[in-house]
């Protein structure tokens, strides 16, 4: 051995030489903390303070690593050491291997966003619970005391068919996987969801292992997604019955003569079409709950200006409308004042002309939100701005319309006649 590793002379190596002193001398020369061990463990054997000593030490070459295992006992009776040397590299290398993938898979289980775990059933407790577990639940690894620990920290709503089911599995010996929500260590609530594999021994469940998936998110957004799908059916049914309505006054307007009546009819189908082009932007809409203004306004608006045609009058349409977003809450009232306003412009502003102009102003003012509409036509008389001293619907419904907005109205009939609305924001 002392040949083959660079010791031709045998120096140290020879039969007489003292094993102690080549120790002692090793610690010195080579300042060696393995010799240092032997070198009190055989002194240990020798003043019989122990009759068995081993030391696992490296031994490498320049070509190879290589591990050894010393062993060393009294003889009984004697005053005599044996001592042998035992080549462990081929054991040590395995085990070298062994960590290293050890170390892999922690780090591989660690760099996720699952917080895997190992669960000893006869034991009752958890082998391993990747340190992410702090990151999602908030509770350490420390903290996981037992299988009580996980039922109890499960949301009362869920803890018993998760635990009878896992249970259940469990004892079959089935793999399973199922979705809770459970408890955070900051007292909100997580949905998990948990895959388990078990481990059986003679037929009895010996370890549980898997892994938990923070699924919240995912919960949330399917949550969502069945609310807008349920909005957008509630609305495509409010907008079916809307256009049965509109269909009702159309039939019940043609049994009158009276052409009175029939405006009446026409204004009501009106008001009734303003919300049902609000529900049908609204299905249309990839915003659950809003509507963007400024294309359903010019869209209402022209709709308006159409259902007047009969008039033979040419109506210049002017729209300054920011790219706003209401609730239906606002929308609807909103449009069913452009109606009235609108309308209200091209029964009355108008007389003896042939053409008009008609201005739509809606602004984000920051605070609040501005509403401005005006015409070019011959403007109302002081006593017919107060809505109680008229008795225009249309007037008395936008009073009403204005004040569910919690905004205000002015009207200024000088020089063509203006309506200016104003609401704040946090009606929203």
């Amino acid at each position: 051995f002392a040949v083959d590793n660079g010791n031709p002379d045998l120096i140290n190596s020879e039969i007489g030489s003292n094993y102690l002193e080549v120790t002692k001398r090793a610690i010195f020369e080579d300042e060696d903390d393995t010799a240092n061990l032997a070198y009190n463990g055989l002194l240990d054997l020798i003043e019989g303070n122990r009759d068995r000593f081993e030391l696992e030490y490296p031994c490498h070459s320049p070509e190879e690593k290589r591990w050894f295992l010393m062993h060393a006992s009294r003889c009984k009776g004697q005053d005599n050491i044996v001592i042998y040397h035992e080549n462990i590299t081929e054991k040590k290398l395995a085990q070298l291997e062994l960590r290293s993938s050890k170390e892999k898979y922690r780090k591989l289980a660690e760099s996720t966003d699952a917080i895997l775990w190992e669960y000893d059933v006869l034991a009752d407790e958890w082998t391993y619970i990747a340190p992410q577990v702090e990151t999602i639940l908030g509770y350490t690894p420390d903290e996981w005391s037992g299988l009580d620990f996980w039922a109890e920290h499960i949301h009362p709503d869920d803890r018993d068919w998760a635990v009878n089911y896992c249970n259940e599995c469990t004892g079959k010996g089935e793999a399973h996987k199922f979705e809770c929500r459970f408890l955070k260590k900051d007292g909100s609530t997580v949905w998990i969801h948990d895959v388990v594999n078990v481990e059986m021994d003679n037929g009895t469940p010996s370890k549980l292992r898997g892994f938990m998936i923070d699924i919240t998110e995912r919960k949330r957004l399917e949550e969502l997604e069945k609310k807008k799908l349920l909005f957008k059916e509630v609305h495509h049914r409010v907008k079916n019955n809307l256009q049965v309505i509109m269909s009702l006054l159309n039939m019940q307007a043609r049994k009158f003569e009276d052409e009175d009546v029939k405006n009446s009819f026409r204004e009501s189908q009106a008001r009734v079409k303003a919300m049902l082009l609000a529900h049908k932007k609204l299905y249309e809409s990839h915003h659950l709950g809003s509507i963007e203004m400024s294309d359903y306004i010019s869209a209402l608006v022209k709709d308006i200006i159409d259902a007047y045609k009969a008039q033979d009058m040419k109506i210049n349409l002017d729209l300054d409308i920011d790219e706003i977003e209401l609730s239906m809450d606002e929308t609807v009232p909103l449009s069913l004042i452009l109606n009235e306003l609108v309308t209200n412009s091209l029964k009355h502003a108008f007389p003896n002309r042939s053409e008009g102009s008609i201005s739509i102003i809606f602004k984000d003012c920051g605070t609040n939100y501005k509403l401005t509409v005006s015409d070019d036509g011959i403007g109302m008389s002081q006593e017919k701005f107060d809505s109680n001293n008229t008795d225009s619907l249309g007037l008395n419904l936008v009073d009403m319309l204005v004040l569910q907005l919690n905004g205000n109205l002015q009207i200024n009939g000088s020089q063509g006649t203006v309506y200016t609305i104003e609401f704040e924001k946090e009606y929203v």
